[in-house]
Formats: C-alpha cells, structure tokens, sequence
C-alpha cells in the first residue's frame, strides 16, 4: 500500500505577505496596486505643455489569506489600529502604517519569481469567507490594503 504524501498547503497559497510586526500570511490571489500619474498642462501661449504630475497608487487585494501562525486576528487587529468602531476613534497613522513585502514563489515554494516592496500600508476593508460548520479552514476571504508606494525588488 503506497504512503501517503502530505499536502503542502504553499501549492494552494503561492504568494506571501509580511508586514513589520505581523507574523506572515500565505495568500492564493493577490493584486498588486497599479500606479498612474497626473498629467499637469500649463503655459503662456496658445501651446499648453503637458508634464508629469502627482503619482498615484492603487490598493492591494489580498484573497483568501491563511494565517502561519493561526492567528485570524492579525488583520483585524492591524485594523482596529487604524479606526475602532467600538470606541469610535481613529489612530495616527504613525502608529498604523507598515511597510512590507509581497512575495510569489515558484512551484517548488523556495524560489521566488516576483517580490515588491509596499510601503506606508494600512487595512481598508475585509471581508470574511462564509461560515461553513463543513470546513474547518481558517481564511480571511478579502483585505484591500492602501499603499503609499510599491516598488518591485525582483
């Protein structure tokens, strides 16, 4: 009778996210924040010059996050940091913001293909998978994070 292989959960969860002072989450899709710069047109005659303006980021999409560590409260927490429904206060962005990579790792879960550098990052919005009595599965559905500056490292 043939052993077994165990299932290593990286094959479903190629991407990792790590932040300053959260523990690592394997991710299965993530998006990474396009960037776009606003044109400014300007001049003193009937020609108007068009230059480079303000650079704008997009958020990050991370989708179906399975915590390292098992903590499902690392994004609420992060969350929570930056506004408390509870005790209706919003936190200083000093305290809230974090730098971070993300990173996609190749088939055989040790090399990696792509990293990007995310800086200045801090939850927007998440949203929980459904509950299912079934699956015992521990996944955050979605977390948009919004992101001062991305810059690819690989």
């Amino acid at each position: 009778m043939p052993t077994a292989t165990p299932i290593n959960p990286r094959k479903k969860f190629p991407w990792t996210v790590e932040f300053e002072g959260l523990e690592p989450a394997l991710v299965q899709q993530v998006t990474i924040p396009g960037l776009s710069v606003e044109v400014a047109e300007h001049g003193s005659s009937n020609i108007l010059v068009k230059t480079g303006g303000m650079v704008k980021v997009g958020d990050i999409e991370l989708k179906k996050l399975m915590f390292m560590d098992k903590n499902e409260n690392w994004a609420y927490d992060w969350f929570k940091k930056v506004s408390d429904p509870e005790n209706g206060t919003m936190g200083v962005p000093s305290e809230y913001k974090r730098n971070g990579y993300i990173i996609f790792h190749d088939t055989d879960l040790e090399t990696i293909l792509e990293k990007w550098q995310v800086i200045g990052c801090f939850p927007k919005q998440i949203e929980k998978d459904e509950l299912d009595r079934k699956s015992s599965d521990d996944i955050i559905e979605k977390v948009v994070l919004s992101c001062d500056r991305v810059i690819r490292s690989s």
